[in-house]
């Protein structure tokens, strides 16, 4: 996917849009979307989680 389409559906997800819009504005699936959404989560997860060095 292209950086320019990938950074489109990360903006519009943290602007509070669903994974379904954000497929339609972004010109991808919503599994492609939520995909994306699944991943930043777990990076989320495992950069706030105790004893990872910053």
């Amino acid at each position: 996917m292209v950086d320019d389409v990938a950074l489109n559906v990360l903006a519009h997800l943290a602007d509070g849009c669903g994974v379904r819009q954000t497929g339609r504005l972004v010109g991808v699936t919503k599994d492609t979307a939520a995909r994306y959404a699944a991943h930043v989560w777990s990076l989320k997860e495992w950069v706030t989680r105790p004893g990872v060095q910053r």
